[in-house]
């Protein structure tokens, strides 16, 4: 193999590695978007908006926790 296609393979498994260190925990990121959703179902609720259910046809409302 060439060297220098391993020198750059290197250096992208070094920015993946430096990436995935900066992450946080799994679980944390389950909470920030969790959280992410509540908020947004909130903000949404407070302008009336609705949907229509495409099973029955039927308008449904959004409601915040």
């Amino acid at each position: 193999m060439w060297r220098g296609e391993s020198d750059i393979f290197d250096r992208f498994l070094n920015g993946v590695e430096w990436a995935g260190n900066r992450l946080p925990h799994p679980f944390m990121i389950f909470i920030y978007l969790a959280l992410f959703v509540v908020v947004i179902s909130w903000f949404v609720s407070l302008f009336g908006v609705s949907f229509e259910d495409p099973a029955g046809g039927e308008e449904t409302p959004v409601v915040s926790m």
